[in-house]
C-alpha cells in the first residue's frame, strides 16, 4: 500500500514521501537502538544473576 502511493505520489507531493522515507529510516534505527539496549539490560540482569546467586539463610 505505501509502495503503491509512492509509486503514484497521490495526493502528496513528492517531497512529502521523501521525509516519509526518511522518516521511516530514522524510525526504523531508533526502534532497533531500543530493542538493542532492552536486549543488553536483559543480558547483564541475566549474568548478574548467575555472579551473584541469592544465598540461602540458615
Amino acid at each position: 500500500m505505501i509502495y503503491l502511493m509512492t509509486l503514484l505520489n497521490i495526493p502528496f507531493s513528492s517531497d512529502a514521501f521523501k521525509t516519509f522515507n526518511e522518516g521511516l529510516e530514522v524510525m526504523a534505527y531508533g526502534m532497533t537502538t531500543v530493542i538493542l539496549v532492552l536486549f543488553m539490560f536483559y543480558i547483564i540482569i541475566k549474568l548478574l544473576i548467575k555472579l551473584f546467586p541469592d544465598r540461602e539463610k540458615n
